[in-house]
């Protein structure tokens, strides 16, 4: 790995900022770490790349040591399109904070950001993804994780919606689409007003 951090209990604030990483293996945070920062950075990959656990940047806890309060924000990650390849992993990690990030995935069967069903409270809001297929939303999140938010378009599609075959929480500014819920009578909206 370029980068491989394991946090003594107690210590906290990793700031990882303004560096430009290229390597085979990519970064791998393990827990306990506390409130990591991975700040306006450029990630790229070449094609020998394997990555740790398959993704460039691996947030990946133990149990019960988890990776909580990491911040990812404003990085480019730069995956080289004839290789599979993840740019984020997050494994045993809670409260993960991740947005204005542009995404350059791999091929195939790759995927912006991977959540585990060992995450909590991922927060995925909105970044870059470069990527008009059909099959986006999925290949934007794929989320197996406990209470995950996902607010990654201006516009949420039902196709986002339905990857997450569960409760999904919405915030619309001005009115819920109609080709969003099928009963809109059954959605309770909440505002701070």
């Amino acid at each position: 790995e370029a980068l491989k951090v394991t946090f003594q209990a107690g210590a906290s604030t990793l700031l990882f900022k303004g560096n430009n990483v290229g390597n085979d293996k990519g970064i791998q945070v393990n827990g306990p770490s506390v409130a990591s920062q991975f700040l306006e950075n450029e990630f790229e990959t070449p094609a020998t790349f394997t990555g740790s656990n398959g993704a460039f940047l691996d947030i990946n806890g133990t149990s019960p040591l988890h990776a909580v309060d990491t911040m990812i924000c404003r990085n480019s990650f730069q995956i080289v399109n004839s290789i599979t390849a993840d740019c984020i992993r997050v494994n045993y990690a809670d409260r993960t904070y991740i947005t204005g990030n542009r995404f350059g995935r791999g091929a195939t069967t790759s995927v912006d950001v991977q959540v585990t069903a060992n995450a909590t409270d991922t927060m995925v809001l909105t970044n870059i993804h470069p990527f008009g297929t059909a099959a986006l939303p999925a290949l934007m999140v794929a989320d197996a994780g406990t209470r995950t938010v996902f607010a990654g378009l201006p516009v949420c599609h039902k196709e986002v919606v339905d990857i997450f075959d569960r409760h999904v929480y919405l915030h619309c500014a001005d009115q819920v689409y109609d080709w969003l819920i099928e009963d809109p009578k059954q959605l309770r909206c909440l505002t701070g007003s």
